[in-house]
């Protein structure tokens, strides 16, 4: 793969996240637990791809007013994930 297809996987991973965020589909990061490991076939929270046996996988604990919430992700989306969380969080400077 491309240094260019990797970006523009990159990008379009980004605003699939940016939507599931903005029509709170996906909570925003905040206060969790994580835990790392194996994957074993799950499904990203964030991009609905399987966590095959030869990726990482991480699981997201999240308490809110509904109750704990247990999120899979991989490791690219869930970096994407606190960084889009981190920007709809911290206050604007306009």
């Amino acid at each position: 793969m491309s240094a260019t297809s990797r970006t523009d996987a990159r990008t379009g991973l980004r605003e699939e996240i940016a939507q599931r965020l903005d029509t709170a589909s996906l909570p925003l990061a905040g206060h969790q637990k994580l835990f790392g490991g194996q994957g074993a076939n799950q499904v990203c929270d964030c991009c609905d791809a399987c966590i095959g046996a030869d990726e990482i996988i991480y699981e997201v604990e999240i308490e809110s007013a509904c109750g704990r919430m247990l999120l899979a992700m991989h490791r690219p989306c869930f970096d994407i994930w606190v960084e889009e969380s981190r920007a709809r969080s911290e206050p604007s400077l306009e």
